[in-house]
């Protein structure tokens, strides 16, 4: 088998000092990974795709991303410690991912063999997780559906701190 090399973007961590506003991202994901981010044991966020899809490319360091769980009411918010973009992959290439960094991504074989066709893929490296009670969505209005499975958002509609706390609900 040929190995046909890899094309890796690394964007820049966003400066601090410039004052721009940095995005935030809405991700969807199955309840049994929400639990594993929550619990340290995934660590890397992975979205591999055989067409050039969000996050490939807008994705920073730096930024916040809420993970929302299918299904169920479970909500977990991180910092984006750091980024990988990789293109033009071949099924060798994806093994590697899978051997470098499969135990922090955490999913099963059924994933990495769906995923054996991807041509791109981006590692997100998640830092400070926190369970939250309400994500951007529950305050700026909810996507008509969640047929894709990633979204960005302006700065602006953070909701962090203020979703660490349960919020008050007065009944009727």
């Amino acid at each position: 088998m040929t190995n046909h090399p890899t094309r890796i973007h690394v964007p820049p961590k966003q400066p601090e000092a410039t004052g721009a506003t940095k995005n935030i991202h809405l991700a969807v994901i199955a309840p049994k990974y929400a639990r594993a981010i929550l619990t340290g044991t995934k660590t890397i966020e992975s979205r591999l795709t055989i067409t050039r899809r969000v996050p490939f490319g807008q994705v920073t360091a730096g930024e916040r991303v809420y993970f929302l769980a299918r299904r169920i009411d479970f909500l977990v918010t991180a910092i984006i410690g750091r980024v990988e973009s990789h293109e033009a992959l071949c099924p060798s290439a994806i093994e590697q991912i899978r051997r470098d960094h499969g135990s922090a991504i955490g999913a099963d074989e059924l994933y990495w063999v769906s995923k054996g066709q991807s041509r791109f893929a981006t590692l997100i490296w998640l830092d400070q997780v926190e369970q939250v009670w309400y994500a951007p969505d529950d305050v700026h209005g909810r996507e008509r559906s969640y047929r894709s499975a990633w979204f960005v958002r302006p700065g602006e509609q953070c909701v962090y701190p203020a979703c660490l706390e349960r919020p008050w609900r007065q009944t009727a």
